[in-house]
């Protein structure tokens, strides 16, 4: 079998943040660790599987998000960057669960506020990811808490 694009560009991501953790974020380490076990279960678990099959399936599961969440809770910029570009990646390929946005959309709200650019820029990438995704599209909770960080954000900057 081919190897899968979202496969491949989540467990990327994955890697990042588990490097950038190191030891002295093992909440985060650990969180990406099984994260990446749930990514690897659940495509070597679906006959001719597929991006869309897959994405479907991580949905499911609050798993994927959790290493998100860490990094982001973390506060250091280098970790905020990497969940935030993390969440878009997921975001992006549809695999993003509707029921655990609401705690996302806090988290890049705290981590944006009076981060650095770069933190910024990614918090806005990941923002703009979720607003995109289909499966969201009927959340209008999760539009107006993403719209409420766009407005943090912007008047952070004035």
């Amino acid at each position: 079998m081919a190897p899968l694009l979202i496969v491949d560009s989540i467990q990327s991501d994955i890697s990042a943040l588990k490097t950038e953790a190191g030891k002295k974020y093992p909440k985060v380490r650990e969180a990406s660790e099984r994260a990446d076990r749930h990514l690897r279960d659940v495509a070597d678990g679906i006959e001719s599987a597929t991006d869309a099959l897959i994405a479907s399936a991580l949905r499911e599961s609050d798993e994927m998000l959790a290493p998100c969440l860490a990094a982001i809770e973390t506060r250091q910029s280098r970790l905020l960057q990497c969940g935030a570009a993390y969440l878009a990646r997921l975001a992006s390929h549809d695999a993003v669960r509707p029921a655990g946005l609401p705690a996302v959309g806090r988290a890049l709200r705290q981590g944006g506020e009076g981060g650095d650019e770069q933190v910024q820029l990614r918090v806005l990438q990941a923002i703009m990811g979720v607003m995109q995704a289909p499966s969201l599209s009927g959340e209008g909770g999760t539009a107006l808490l993403m719209l409420e960080t766009l407005l943090v954000l912007y008047s952070s900057r004035n």
